[in-house]
């Protein structure tokens, strides 16, 4: 048993019966007082209290260890003077005060740890992960999807391809989630159950109710929530609706002393954090500098995701673009299917390739549809061939490879077609469907 998983039995055994059993401190002594300086990480003052009341009512072979330990205890304290500090009251009266105990730990009684994943390379437990993109970029569909998996037990399809899938999937566990944006009963209950949800595993409080408003990034009720039912994922979408209003998302600083919060609740209550985020508006930007708001939410974060659409129809993708525990892995691109995540592959690409790729294709787009309007007008009278057509495109300042995309869009759209006729010359022609001329025709 380790010191995380003690404290936790210990912290059940107390808020059932207030009381801390002897059995369960006579069959962990040695581990509690090995890591003792640990426990204030994992439990609350009063559950301490009861456990220290128990140690030092423990009697027979127990009792020597157990006064040397208190001695010791004593003996730390009494090396330490008390710093004093003189300060102002409101009053404008002088007076002294104790200021926190100066002991610091040394570093060769750290632990190290190696990096605990609550989905492998992506979203590491107890910590901040940021998914953000822009307004209809499937994000919520996206944490729907990442939560049926962590509430069933499943393997996420952010690990498809990376893991068997038998070691992807784990023990279910609790999902708790805020949602200023969609309603529980119209839309996220839905979504969940569709994308493969344990309900019973799904914990929400819903924002039409009174107490919603009371969830803010600092509040003592959200702290009372993940005490209560102790989540492995807790997701808030999107960032503004918790954070306080005296809160300036703008400020410097602000943001991270907002979320600062959540760092401590992820170790206290084995909880790891998603919140969603959306992303600026801006051209030409991309990663760091597409999350809207504050970049104090980038730098808080331990994991930042990026959600977006790719220039292939209907595939989306998400980049992994920072990782505070090692490389950012792939992309995920993936497609939504009546509300359902259909993973589509991976690729090395990251949200500078994709967003730059939709930029270059949105400049071009108003030269084509110009371009596909002259071959439509200029193919009205009857087949031509392709060298007229490009003779006259030219003519009218049309590029060669604006023209090349326009012939292309309107082959896949059935509004033109090509063939060759001859063999010496071959002659090669163009002309309007038979659809193509109908419409044509019915608009006029």
């Amino acid at each position: 048993m380790t010191i995380k998983e003690f404290a936790n039995e210990v912290t059940a055994e107390f808020e059932e019966s207030k009381m801390v059993p002897a059995p369960l401190v006579e069959d962990n002594l040695l581990l509690i007082l090995d890591n003792f300086d640990s426990l204030n990480e994992y439990i609350e003052q009063d559950v301490l209290s009861a456990l220290l009341h128990r140690m030092d009512k423990l009697t027979g072979d127990y009792k020597e260890i157990i006064d040397l330990f208190f001695e010791n205890q004593r003996r730390n304290l009494a090396e330490i003077e008390p710093v004093q500090e003189t300060v102002t009251s409101e009053n404008g009266k002088l007076h002294t005060v104790q200021a926190p105990n100066v002991k610091m730990t040394t570093i060769d009684n750290v632990e190290e740890k190696e990096p605990d994943w609550l989905i492998t390379n992506y979203i590491p437990r107890y910590q901040i992960t940021s998914l953000a993109g822009d307004g209809g970029s499937g994000k919520t569909t996206v944490w729907c999807a990442l939560a049926a998996a962590i509430s069933s037990g499943s393997s996420s399809f952010l690990t498809e391809e990376m893991v068997p899938e038998d070691f992807g999937a784990a023990k279910p566990e609790k999902v708790m989630f805020f949602s200023a944006e969609d309603s529980a009963e119209y839309t996220l209950r839905r979504r969940l159950r569709k994308n493969g949800a344990n309900l019973q595993n799904i914990l929400s409080i819903d924002i039409a109710d009174d107490r919603f408003k009371l969830v803010k990034f600092n509040s003592p009720f959200l702290e009372a929530l993940l005490k209560e039912y102790r989540p492995a994922l807790c997701i808030f979408d999107p960032i503004q609706a918790f954070v306080p209003p005296e809160i300036h998302m703008g400020d410097r600083n602000a943001m991270r002393n907002c979320l600062a919060p959540l760092i401590g609740y992820g170790e206290k209550y084995g909880t790891t954090f998603l919140i969603v985020e959306h992303a600026n508006k801006q051209s030409g930007v991309w990663g760091r500098k597409r999350i809207a708001d504050s970049a104090d939410i980038w730098d808080i974060s331990r994991s930042v995701i990026m959600a977006g659409e790719t220039n292939e129809k209907g595939i989306r993708y998400l980049s992994h673009e920072k990782s505070n525990y090692g490389p950012t892995a792939s992309s995920i691109l993936y497609a939504i299917d009546e509300e359902v995540i259909r993973y589509k592959g991976r690729t090395d690409r990251k949200d500078k390739d994709f967003v730059t790729a939709v930029d270059y294709s949105t400049r071009q787009a108003p030269q084509r549809e110009e371009a596909e309007n002259f071959i439509l007008e200029f193919l009205q009278d009857g087949e031509k061939e392709i060298s007229e057509l490009d003779d006259m495109a030219a003519a009218m300042s049309i590029g060669k490879g604006t023209l090349k995309r326009a012939k292309t869009q309107l082959r896949q759209d059935g509004k033109i077609k090509t063939w060759s006729v001859g063999f010496n010359p071959k002659r090669f022609m163009i002309s309007l469907t038979d659809s193509s001329k109908m419409v044509e025709y019915d608009k006029n």
